[in-house]
């Protein structure tokens, strides 16, 4: 027998996932000298349009996946404690 809040707690950690990311994000792209968001910030000063392009893709990619994974876990136990 599982707890009921499981499938709340799961979905409260993707959105707090994706807000911390985010957040990091944002704090690299105006406070540091390197890492993701300082690569576009850094790309747009040099008009290299294909780096930002690569930048974005891969953050979009990766956003997806973090988001789809906790996603399908939500999804399986709410599944599994709708059987019972």
């Amino acid at each position: 027998m599982r707890p009921a809040i499981l499938p709340e707690l799961v979905a409260s950690l993707r959105i707090v996932f994706s807000l911390s990311i985010l957040g990091d994000f944002i704090g690299e792209m105006f406070a540091s000298k390197r890492g993701l968001g300082f690569g576009p910030v850094n790309a747009m000063g040099l008009g290299d349009g294909t780096r930002i392009m690569v930048i974005g893709v891969f953050l979009s990619a990766v956003a997806i996946a973090m988001n789809f994974i906790p996603l399908e876990i939500e999804s399986a136990i709410r599944h599994r404690s709708s059987r019972n």
